[in-house]
């Protein structure tokens, strides 16, 4: 018995799986879906690549995609912030206190070298590195930095893009701000040689909507037009890989985020490669910032979620460097806690998760190797496209750039406002009771710096001039189209709007008759409810069950303006000539209709004059700003 015993084991021990393959799994999966296939689950991305169901090793690459060597650690870039001078630098000993290792501020505007010594009052240059990315307030912060500092432990990262600054600003005359930028890095280069100086800020691209090939593409089409205004003044080629870093936004789409690091990374790669530099000196630092595109002022805990998840793809891709936006960041003033929990992501991925002990964690997954190779093939294509109509700043001026963008900016607006796209809180499953916070949302300050030479710069500086002293407020160009932007903002307005008029008395609402037994109708008065709910509308049914007979008296009797008729295609048949009736007794009324497909039926209502007909295909956001305007809003406050 225990020799049987013993040879069942040994037989379980060296027992194998049978070798299945893709079309094994191909033929069992399409019999599971009863009557469907696995190609109708493939789904096309933003950037024009086939994501299917299952992947397998024979989905690798043919070339093994060769990332190169980096530290898997990264350092903690939360920026620190504060009403003065004073406060930035309490604020700056508490981030480093717990847990902060770089010097990451937002340069206050009445900096000068008199009052930088209370900025970094006690704070020690030999063990903290700097990490500040800005705009052109950089540029007399160098001047303010290089007079108090010893130049040796200036070290880190302080820079920013000039030709970001373009594209912002949409002006014509970058000529003395890449003059100035180029003087400011050739200085530095020799004051201050630990300190790398040079920005291709990526986020932009991003922020405006664009798609991952596009932020790729355009990232190092920008960093082309930056390489070629230092080459032309001598300055070397390889000094710029050396002084680089490179910035880019992480969104929500975890896999596609990771295989959009790791794709640039090897591309960074490639361009050094064009440029004759050698690779081991075009080692790619690489900064990532999670996204505010997806970040909602409404139910606005649920911004962690996604904060987390995108911190999490930074930190599989690789990244060198991070910051992770509060949840509350759309607001002027990001709360205590907000800011507590943003640093904190990143403890909880290095000291709880121990993912900075692991080196590219994502290499040898089929499906993320294999969307890698797509976007590093499609993301080179699209920018030796752009290198083919004059470089970055030529296809800019010529609008093909914002184009581009903008016809993807489209399109993901228009899955959100459809709902293909969810906003948990925002344009689903919305909480009504909700308190909403009475914070404004960032409004980006416009200005533009003053045409002065890096000499003048330099003698101001010395005569205690300030940081915004520099700067003409308010005189910034505006770019048509090509503004960043948040998905949330359309709902925002409707919400606030909502609220205000509920504090004063006027709640909105819409009353629903449910065709048939509850059972039946549920389904669609839910949605009916969750629709109308992301503008703040309230939409109940007006009985829990109605007889058709009752329903002209009870649509007569009810105070709410709108009358929504909710059911499936049989329950309008049954209900038909009540319909007709009720809507012909009560033209005082303004009716709703959802769960209707039948199109002569459609017709018909439609011919009867009613309004309103919404399902899954709807345009959720004009929908809602119509029925505000149907409920006595302002059509210039709801933005129809």
């Amino acid at each position: 018995m225990k020799d049987l015993q013993r040879g069942n084991l040994q037989a379980a021990i060296t027992a194998q799986f049978p070798t299945r393959t893709y079309e094994d799994w191909l033929e069992v999966a399409n019999k599971s879906l009863k009557g469907k296939t696995v190609s109708e689950f493939v789904r096309n991305t933003y950037e024009d690549i086939k994501i299917k169901p299952l992947y397998t090793n024979a989905d690798l690459p043919k070339k093994q995609i060769d990332l190169g060597e980096y530290e898997s650690d990264w350092k903690i870039a939360q920026q620190i912030i504060g009403e003065s001078i004073e406060e930035i630098n309490k604020n700056l000993h508490e981030a480093i206190e717990y847990g902060q290792n770089t010097i990451s501020i937002k340069i206050p505007n009445d900096l000068n070298k008199n009052n930088i010594g209370k900025l970094f009052s006690e704070i020690n240059f030999d063990e903290l590195s700097f990490f500040i990315d800005g705009k052109e307030e950089i540029l007399p912060f160098y001047q303010i930095l290089l007079d108090y500092v010893e130049n040796n432990n200036i070290k880190g990262f302080i820079g920013f893009d000039p030709v970001r600054t373009k594209v912002e600003s949409g002006n014509d005359d970058e000529k003395y701000l890449f003059q100035l930028w180029i003087d400011s890095i050739k200085t530095l280069s020799k004051q201050a040689p630990n300190l790398k100086t040079i920005f291709v800020d990526g986020r932009v691209f991003e922020q405006t909507g664009g798609n991952a090939v596009q932020q790729i593409a355009y990232t190092l089409s920008s960093a082309v037009e930056q390489i070629e205004q230092l080459k032309n003044a001598d300055f070397p080629i390889e000094q710029f890989f050396k002084k680089a870093v490179v910035a880019l936004n992480v969104q929500s789409n975890f896999f596609m985020e990771i295989a959009k690091l790791r794709a640039i990374r090897y591309l960074w790669y490639k361009l050094a490669e064009a440029y004759d530099v050698d690779k081991t000196m075009a080692t790619l630092d690489l900064f990532a910032e999670t996204t505010l595109i997806n970040k909602s002022n409404l139910d606005i805990y649920t911004n962690m979620l996604r904060t987390g998840g995108e911190a999490f793809a930074a930190v599989v891709g690789q990244v060198q460097t991070l910051r992770v936006h509060p949840f509350d960041a759309v607001n002027e003033n990001p709360s205590k806690l907000g800011i507590r929990v943003a640093r904190n992501i990143h403890h909880l991925l290095r000291e709880e998760s121990s993912l900075a002990n692991v080196k590219d964690p994502a290499q040898g997954s089929y499906f993320i190797e294999n969307l890698t190779n797509e976007l590093i093939e499609k993301s080179w294509q699209l920018f030796l496209q752009i290198e083919n109509q004059g470089g970055f700043l030529e296809a800019f001026n010529s609008d093909a750039i914002q184009q581009q963008i903008n016809e993807n900016r489209e399109k993901v607006l228009a899955d959100f406002y459809t709902r293909k796209t969810k906003l948990i809180g925002t344009n689903q499953f919305v909480d009504l009771t909700e308190e909403l916070s009475t914070s404004k949302p960032v409004v980006p300050n416009r200005r533009k710096l003053k045409q002065i030479s890096f000499n003048e710069l330099v003698e101001n500086i010395a005569k205690d001039a300030s940081i915004q002293e520099f700067f003409i407020e308010g005189e910034q160009a505006k770019p048509q189209k090509f503004e960043p932007f948040r998905l949330s903002e359309a709902y925002e307005n409707l919400r606030f709007k909502a609220y205000e008029r509920t504090k004063e008395g006027n709640e909105l609402k819409i009353g629903l008759i449910g065709l048939g037994l509850l059972k039946d109708y549920k389904k669609v008065t839910d949605f009916v409810s969750d629709f109308c709910a992301g503008g703040g509308i309230l939409a109940e049914p007006l009985q829990e069950e109605i007889n058709l007979e009752e329903i002209p008296t009870v649509v007569s009797g009810a105070k709410e303006k709108i009358i929504g008729f909710a059911g499936t295609d049989d329950q309008f048949a049954n209900a038909k000539s009540i319909i007709y009736k009720t809507i012909e007794q009560n033209r005082d009324k303004t009716y709703l209709v959802a769960g209707l497909k039948n199109k002569e039926m459609l017709n018909e209502l439609i011919e009867l004059g009613v309004k309103f007909f919404i399902d899954s295909k709807t345009n959720h956001v004009e929908t809602l700003q119509q029925l505000h305007v149907e409920l006595g809003g302002d059509q210039d406050e709801t933005g129809v």
